[in-house]
């Protein structure tokens, strides 16, 4: 294969195939579903997504750790200490007040997904496709962190977006969304410079690049920009199946670090489908206990109060471990999977 096809394909998360089907099932969730609430849609609808791919992909992060005992190992206390720190801020932040708690849910669970997306467009930079210097790279960080930060500020400032709970819509002063957008579009007029000027001086396409700044563009200009009101589904379809192939990659080619049962599990022909229908089963299992209105009764009146505590412990345990268990510096299973993939499959 020649060099500069060889590169480009190396820019790839997995490869171009496998990186386009993500990326159309991303653009299909945002131009389909912008407005999937429970009012609108139907909770079963809603429900649906909220099982088979938000919870899907948190439960997922339990998998990758706890069921391989390798990776439970390398770091055992803080695999040990996060869920006891998740379980006890959800009790206290709720304990305060209910506000407090659904900030500070919004505020991990959108510092995860922009840390998500920042590190899969970093994968993009990292893989040998043309080099960068210091500053490059500094600005290619400002540039991807603008395009995804200032569509969520501009949100908030006109009072557009609602984090999971519809009704909850955190607010920034209204001045503030003429010239965020303003800047967003020179960030954006940037990001088209650059990419230009580094395609003439190097004779490289990073399609790859291009295709998460595209995927970036869709979420964050579609749903804080041009929608009002809408739902967090386009997001959470974005980032959870995103998030859940990564995984189910890493499990995949990593089958003997795992106990027997995922591991037999895993090296099926169907691993695709059994690993999600297995998580599938449990997280709608998790969900019928804690948020079936009917099972309040279990707890003796106070459901209502516990439902939130073990939602908010499970999705923070999330949260939080996301940026240990993919930090590629200090995980050598990370960097086998996501940088030398595409050179296996060429």
């Amino acid at each position: 294969m020649p060099e500069r096809a060889l590169k480009d394909s190396n820019s790839w998360l997995y490869s171009p195939r496998q990186d386009l089907v993500l990326t159309a099932l991303i653009f299909t969730a945002a131009l389909l579903l912008p407005t999937m609430t429970p009012t609108k849609w139907g909770i079963l609808e809603f429900s649906a997504v909220a099982i088979l791919i938000d919870q899907n992909h948190i439960f997922t992060t339990f998998f990758r750790i706890y069921f391989d005992p390798s990776e439970f190992r390398r770091r055992r206390r803080l695999y040990l200490a996060v869920p006891l720190f998740a379980g006890g801020a959800a009790a206290l932040t709720l304990s305060i007040d209910p506000s407090v708690f659904w900030i500070t849910f919004s505020a991990l669970s959108m510092f995860h997904f922009i840390r998500q997306q920042f590190g899969w467009f970093m994968i993009t930079l990292r893989k040998n496709v043309a080099a960068l210097n210091a500053a490059e790279v500094r600005l290619n960080k400002a540039l991807f962190y603008g395009l995804i930060i200032l569509p969520m500020i501009y949100g908030m400032s006109e009072r557009s977006i609602g984090f999971y709970v519809i009704s909850f819509k955190p607010e920034l002063p209204t001045a503030l969304a003429t010239p965020v957008l303003a800047l967003y579009f020179i960030v954006l007029v940037s990001a088209v410079v650059y990419e230009i000027h580094k395609t003439r001086s190097t004779g490289l396409l990073n399609w790859a690049k291009y295709n998460q700044y595209l995927i970036t563009f869709v979420i964050s200009f579609l749903w804080h920009m041009v929608g009002r009101g809408m739902s967090p589904v386009p997001v959470i379809i974005a980032h959870g199946i995103t998030y859940w192939y990564a995984s189910y990659v890493k499990l995949h080619r990593n089958p003997n670090t795992l106990l027997p049962p995922l591991k037999s599990l895993l090296t099926g022909r169907w691993s695709l489908f059994s690993l999600f229908a297995l998580i599938s089963t449990i997280t709608f299992l998790y969900w019928n206990t804690f948020y079936n209105a009917d099972m309040a009764k279990l707890f003796f009146g106070h459901f209502a109060y516990l439902a939130p505590v073990v939602f908010g412990t499970f999705s923070w345990t999330h949260y939080l471990l996301d940026a240990f268990i993919w930090k590629s510096s200090d995980n050598p299973a990370v960097r086998e999977i996501l940088y030398t993939a595409a050179k296996a499959q060429t």
